[in-house]
């Protein structure tokens, strides 16, 4: 009996074929543990994020001011009198005198019982240089309704030139009248263009013609859709 007892003690020893053996829950095969139990532990709940301040208010955006209208004075007053060199044009001229050559039909407007042609003006004649329309802050709604107007009626004279020439130098013969005519339709095509820089929806006027419109609306790709661009 001790001999077999002490056979159990060597098998049971660590490594021997029963070591283990002794410290296993043979029902489920399981470790025991021999560790004192401890005390469940609770979770402690994780403290609450700080709640962030509210941001403030943005400012109001204020509205855009207004600008009031500034109406087209009938009396414009006179800068000079400039007497005409050879190759001066009206043209030119607003460009010298008013800083903006887009004005001109303006300019001429003002001269035509003078000029009756805007393409002619004569070494020694006098074109009077009235006060330009706008400020540094731009034109007001009634200035460039006036401006779109000039460019319209530059427009309808143009297309009269042009068609009066076309019709002369067919009839003529004329090679010269002919090629006059192509440079005042040209002109015609530009006035309206740059009238848009004033008025946005100039080409829907009514008198202005399908083809020229068409014309016209070609030029916004090709050059840049300046219309409504005036300050």
């Amino acid at each position: 009996m001790l001999d077999a007892l002490l056979l159990v003690a060597i098998l049971a020893l660590p490594g021997g074929p029963l070591s283990g053996f002794f410290g296993t829950d043979r029902l489920f095969d399981r470790p025991v543990s021999t560790a004192e139990p401890s005390a469940t532990e609770t979770p402690v709940a994780p403290a609450p994020a700080p709640v962030p301040e509210p941001a403030p208010a943005p400012d109001p955006v204020p509205e855009p001011a207004t600008r009031p209208d500034r109406e087209v004075p009938a009396d414009r007053g006179v800068m000079t009198v400039h007497v005409s060199e050879r190759g001066d044009t009206f043209f030119g001229l607003a460009r010298s005198y008013w800083g903006d050559e887009t004005l001109w039909p303006d300019l001429y407007l003002l001269n035509r019982d003078a000029y009756p042609d805007p393409d002619f003006i004569r070494p020694g004649q006098r074109v009077t240089i009235f006060q330009p329309l706008g400020d540094t802050d731009g034109f007001s709604a009634s200035e460039k309704r006036r401006l779109a107007d000039a460019h319209l009626e530059v427009y309808q004279i143009y297309r009269r030139f042009a068609e009066s020439e076309l019709e002369r130098g067919r009839r003529l013969s004329s090679s010269s009248l002919l090629a006059s005519s192509r440079v005042r339709l040209n002109r015609a095509y530009w006035s309206l263009y740059i009238g848009l820089k004033f008025d946005p929806g100039l080409l829907e006027n009514t008198v202005v013609r399908a083809d020229d419109a068409r014309v016209v609306r070609s030029y916004l790709s090709r050059y840049g859709d300046i219309r409504g661009t005036a300050r």
